[in-house]
């Protein structure tokens, strides 16, 4: 016999649904009201932790020397201001040093077709570009900027040699070479000199008369660091003046193998400038361009740029890296990593904007634009976290299709792009990696996910230093 306990145990499951007998129910009640409840539910899996991103230690570290000649080159905060906003290193290429092209320069003897290269012959030799900075209207900004013509400035690194000093060795390729060549500078180790296309373009130049003359005459400068390592420079300018022929010149040579201690920066990051926030950059390597960009305002939103998103800036622009551009077969500049820092502006989260971005954005995955319907593509959107020395990273990898003016009209377009964002001290960093195709299929190509996490690792690392 049931107690009345159990009676009312036993009606309460019938009234659930259960249709055990009551025999079974007088024999077996723990099984049976075990039988009949909801099953509890599973213990929650542990949080998994975000993987930690390193640090790979830079290929070439140390100071200045000859067999690390990357380290001698100045950044753009180690020149006076105003001067550059780009710098850009490649590994050593004659044709950088030839003169300007004219029926007179083919007509030379060859090693007349080119500035001497005053390194030793048999030494790696590294070539880098600095652009002028320019203003609003495409005219050089700060006033201490002579005029330059449009002229990018070139500046060879290499291992001295042991035979004639640079002044002895211009004067013999001056003795055997056509042109008009008169010495300009000599001060504290920077000789300087202007080469003429001949005697009488370098005299009408000389005073003042540049109709025809400028484009032909090249104001080239060199000194040795102590160290042993030549920097030769050379630039094109249609200002005939003693500024412009000696003082960017030598601003760029004083520089070389010398950085800015920290204790020449502002004391706070919110003081910095673009050229400043550009020295927390990884460091410039063969293949790799450093650019300033004037705090321009930007309201990029990374993914779905069709959503129609606030045009609020969210943040100023400062600095970017792009480089190295990979090898073959994927050699295409689509393809260089790019690591951009940017200044928020206030109260911007950009973390918390993205992740609501990627909520949006994954909703319209199965999409396809009208115009798109022929293709064949499978649109994705993934992404996790990471921690960088303690700071949030967000990983992002999306591949996506839509329609984009191209030369101006429209065209469907296939894109994949890896992404690494993190905010540190009011510094918005993004690595990333982005490739797209007009004609034929994305595919898979490298993103180098694991450059980009050694990039932005890098960065933070700096940010939290300076």
């Amino acid at each position: 016999m049931l107690n009345p306990t159990s009676r009312r145990i036993v009606r309460r499951l019938r009234m659930l649904g259960c249709r055990a007998g009551a025999a079974a129910a007088a024999t077996a009640l723990v099984s049976l009201a075990a039988g009949c409840t909801t099953p509890p539910p599973a213990p929650p899996a542990p949080a998994q932790k975000p993987v930690t991103l390193t640090v790979t230690a830079p290929a070439e570290t140390g100071l200045c020397a000859p067999g690390r000649l990357v380290r001698c080159v100045p950044g753009l905060a180690d020149i006076e201001p105003n001067l550059f906003d780009m710098v850009n290193a490649f590994p050593s290429d004659p044709s950088m040093l030839a003169l300007p092209g004219s029926s007179a320069r083919e007509a030379a003897p060859k090693d007349c077709q080119y500035l001497p290269n005053l390194g030793a012959s048999d030494a790696p030799a590294l070539d880098v570009d600095y652009r002028p900075a320019t203003g609003p209207d495409g005219k050089p900004f700060g006033a201490q900027f002579p005029a330059y013509g449009g002229q990018y400035f070139h500046v060879r690194f290499s291992a001295a040699g042991n035979g004639d000093d640079i002044a002895t060795a211009m004067k013999h390729w001056a003795h055997q070479c056509p042109w008009g060549f008169a010495p300009t500078l000599n001060d504290n180790g920077i000789q300087g000199w202007m080469v003429a296309e001949s005697a009488d373009t370098l005299t009408k130049y000389q005073s003042g008369d540049i109709a025809a003359q400028w484009p032909f005459i090249t104001h080239t400068a060199a000194t040795v660091l102590p160290n042993g390592v030549i920097v030769q420079a050379d630039y094109r300018t249609s200002d005939p003046s003693v500024a412009s022929r000696d003082h960017v010149l030598s601003a760029i040579l004083r520089a070389a193998g010398q950085p800015r201690p920290r204790s020449a920066l502002p004391p706070t990051l919110a003081q910095w400038s673009p050229a400043q926030i550009s020295t927390l950059l990884p460091p410039l390597a063969p293949d790799v361009t450093i650019e300033l960009h004037d705090s321009q305002p930007d309201n990029r939103w990374l993914l779905c740029p069709e959503a129609g998103h606030d045009p609020t800036p969210l943040f100023d622009t400062q600095a970017s890296r792009v480089g190295p551009i990979p090898p073959e077969p994927a050699r295409t500049r689509e393809l260089a990593p790019t690591v951009t820092i940017d200044r928020a502006r206030a109260g911007i989260d950009y973390l918390a904007q993205l992740r609501r971005e990627i909520a949006t954005c994954t909703t319209h995955l199965a999409e396809t634009p009208e115009q798109c319907t022929d293709r064949h593509f499978h649109q994705s959107l993934d992404s996790d976290s990471a921690v960088a020395d303690g700071e949030n990273v967000l990983r992002i990898t999306h591949r996506w299709i839509r329609v984009e003016k191209v030369q101006g009209y429209d065209r469907c377009v296939e894109g994949a792009q890896a992404l690494r964002i993190a905010q540190v001290r009011g510094l918005i960093v993004i690595s990333r990696v982005d490739y797209s195709v007009v004609k034929g299929g994305v595919g898979d190509p490298p993103l180098l996910l694991g450059t980009l996490d050694d990039l932005i690792a890098q960065t933070v690392r700096a940010i939290k230093a300076a």
